[in-house]
């Protein structure tokens, strides 16, 4: 294998890896809105960045996802 296939191989599993946490993200989401009776929002989030940006941030998501990532 050359140095530019392996490359190209780190780069297919980065990216790989990327959409697992952001569908882990969002999956984690989409629970703590329902658990807080938000489900009639969650349509939202697909739309306005803005507002899954708001709620990432209010539900601490990304936080959340990166520490269980780490154990």
């Amino acid at each position: 294998m050359t140095f530019g296939e392996l490359l190209d191989e780190e780069r297919i599993e980065g990216r790989s890896e990327g959409r697992m946490e952001g569908q882990n993200m969002l999956l984690a989401l989409i629970g703590a809105m329902t658990a807080d009776g938000r489900d009639t929002e969650i349509s939202r989030l697909a739309m306005d960045r803005a507002f899954r940006e708001e709620m990432f941030a209010r539900y601490h998501i990304t936080d959340h996802i990166r520490e269980v990532q780490n154990v």
